[in-house]
């Protein structure tokens, strides 16, 4: 069964990410509760985790009310992350029923980022790591560990799609 992805556009520019195959749902980033309780409930989705790239409240707002609703799991790279249940490492895979996520710790924007790799889909998804036009400001890594992290996501396969955490291309 194939995975389907839908990005939920939470405010202007941050994007969340509903990842399902069949009935059951992964979260990338939950920005805000409400819009992707919608898509869940609209597309009846049983909504087993949500993973957090980074701790910053723009990307897990809305952990806490997902977890409540739904009875999720959280879990993230840094332990510091809203609603936190598990705590994840680079290179761990972790699997949710079929969906499987490749963990790569990517720091510079964060001490703690990561970006999430579906393998058999191709596809990342870089929080504030990578963005369509750049990458994200450094607060509290440093420019050495961005620019590893910008070459780890640039040693992907070439047909790799990119999913980031911000649309800032249009503005």
């Amino acid at each position: 069964m194939e995975v389907k992805i839908v990005s939920i556009l939470i405010s202007s520019d941050n994007f969340s990410y509903v990842i399902s195959q069949g009935d059951d749902a992964v979260v990338i980033d939950a920005s805000d509760a409400p819009p992707i309780l919608e898509h869940i409930n609209k597309h009846s989705l049983n909504l087993l985790a949500v993973l957090s790239t980074h701790r910053h409240s723009d990307h897990t707002r809305g952990n806490l009310a997902l977890k409540q609703a739904t009875g999720c799991k959280i879990a993230a790279i840094d332990e510091r992350t809203a609603g936190i249940d598990k705590v994840l490492t680079d290179g761990e895979s972790v699997s949710f029923d079929k969906i499987t996520f490749k963990v790569m710790h990517v720091p510079g924007h964060t001490k703690f980022q990561a970006a999430y790799l579906l393998e058999e889909s191709k596809c990342v998804f870089t929080g504030d790591t990578l963005f369509g036009a750049g990458c994200g400001r450094i607060f509290e890594g440093n420019a050495d560990a961005m620019f590893h992290s910008l070459e780890k996501l640039a040693s992907l396969p070439e047909r790799t799609k990119v999913y980031f955490g911000h649309e800032y291309t249009k503005h």
